[in-house]
């Protein structure tokens, strides 16, 4: 019984992923927003908010290491499943500026973090800020990258 409510619960949310992602693409051109955009900050957040909550959530009790588990679980598992295996099914095409910037970041804000959380034993408030500001940038670039 519990496998087949998982595999449902596993439809339903690739199913909804799926809407989501049309939805936010038709918007996107409709008002003239950049696929980089809609990708790299929209999508990117909206997907990332339940572990979002949840770490902040975490963080509040102290409970460093599980908040940065979910944090890094999260982005593996968004990373695996929603690049990996489509890369597979379909294949890549060539790679563009756009997305080399994403990607590069994406490697160098979570190397950042990493290395942060382990040479100082956790993440502190101004390590947290300098994390904010440098994904402040990234989202900068994305959208500078977009014109």
């Amino acid at each position: 019984r519990d496998s087949v409510v998982a595999a449902f619960a596993v439809c339903v949310v690739v199913g909804a992923s799926i809407a989501m992602e049309q939805s936010a693409s038709i918007l996107a051109a409709r008002h003239g927003i950049a696929e980089i955009v809609v990708g790299a900050l929209v999508l990117a957040a909206v997907t990332s908010l339940p572990n979002a909550v949840a770490a902040v959530y975490l963080a509040a009790r102290g409970r460093g290491a599980a908040t940065l588990s979910i944090a890094m679980n999260s982005n593996a598992i968004n990373v695996a499943v929603g690049l990996l295996v489509p890369a597979i099914v379909v294949g890549l095409g060539a790679p563009s500026g756009q997305t080399t910037l994403v990607a590069v970041w994406y490697l160098g804000l979570t190397t950042f973090a990493l290395a942060g959380a382990y040479l100082s034993s956790g993440l502190g408030r101004r390590y947290g800020a300098l994390i904010i500001c440098a994904y402040l940038v990234f989202a900068g670039l994305v959208l500078a990258s977009a014109r």
